[in-house]
This record gives C-alpha cells, structure tokens and sequence, in this order.
C-alpha cells in the first residue's frame, strides 16, 4: 500500500466518523395505527390464552399432587411451579389489559385475574398445610422411634442382665447338684 492510498484511506474513516455524528437521531414518537394495534392485541390475548393454559395445566397438577402424593419436595416443588405459572399470567394479563382503551373491558379482565389469583392462593395454600402437616407426622414419628430405640435399648440392656443374673444363677444351682453327685461318687468308690 503506497502512502498516498493510505492517506485516502485515513480521510475516509475520517469522513465516516463526521457523518456517523452528523445523524440525526428522529424525536416523533410513534403512533401505532389502528390495524398494527389490533394486531398487538392479538399476539398478547394468544400470549395470555397460552399462559392461562399453561397456568390450569400447573393447577391440575398441583391438585392433584396434594392428593395423593407424601413427598415434601414434590409438593415444595409443584407450589413454586404453580405461583410461577401465577406471575407469568399475571404479566401476560397487564400487557393485554394495557392495551384496552374502555374501562368496562379493563376491569372485565381483572375480575378474571382476580379470581385465579384466588384460586392460586387457595391452592398454595392448602399445599402449605399439607406440607407443615407432613413435617409434623415426620417430627412425630422420629421423636416416638428415638423414645421407642431409647426404650429398648433400656429394655434390652435390663433383659440382658437379668438373663446373665440367670444363666450364672442357673449354672451354680445346676452345679450344685452334679457337684453332690460327684461328691457321693467319691465317697463310695474311696476306700473306708
């Protein structure tokens, strides 16, 4: 590269760099036209539709693990999914709601959320029971297995030393009788 073509290309980038900080940056703020906010409101209803799906599916599977199932983590794990669920559709559903212009049709779709919000809590709510519940029962029966171990323990160490008492008292009362017996023995093969 010769000096002259670097030259050229110094005052190129030179050039750029003023026409880059020469742009002017546009202050009109946009206005969404009718048919672009008609299309935006129904990419949120489907976004919220999808969320409120995926939030009934959570529900059911909250339910149902709170009846049948004992597992604490599980039960810890289906709630944090199911207030997950919540908060999503509760964002979804303030996106939507902030594109309506009537208050009837605002307030309509905060009743709704209302009412999941309900039933979320209701749900998380007796989730929470069960799970303190279950604890409880876990605390009991550690707390009567420890008595009942301590318990045996005691037991066994008495019935091991009453069996010991035992077995040498039964070992010198049936000595006693094979000693008399050897005793006699003796006497009667010794000579007089």
């Amino acid at each position: 590269m010769s000096v002259a073509d670097a030259a050229i290309a110094d005052s190129n980038t030179d050039s750029s760099i003023e026409e880059q900080e020469n742009v002017i940056v546009s202050s009109r703020e946009r206005v969404m036209t009718e048919k672009g906010l008609d299309y935006q409101r129904q990419l949120l209803q489907r976004d919220c539709e999808s969320t409120l799906r995926a939030w009934n599916k959570q529900t059911e599977i909250a339910k149902l693990a709170l009846s049948i199932s004992t597992d604490v983590t599980l039960l810890q794990r289906e709630r944090y999914k199911l207030e997950t669920r919540m908060d999503d559709l509760t964002n979804a559903c303030q996106r939507l709601s902030d594109l309506f212009d009537s208050e009837e049709t605002k307030s309509k779709a905060m009743e709704s959320h209302e009412k999941w919000l309900q039933e979320t809590m209701g749900v998380s709510r007796s989730i929470k029971d069960r799970i303190s519940g279950l604890q409880l029962e876990m605390q009991e029966r550690a707390s009567l297995y420890s008595t009942h171990s301590s318990r045996s323990k005691t037991s066994h160490k008495s019935s091991k030393h009453s069996s010991s008492s035992r077995k040498s008292s039964k070992h010198s009362n049936s000595s006693l009788p094979g000693r008399a017996e050897m005793i006699a023995k003796a006497a009667r093969l010794a000579p007089n």
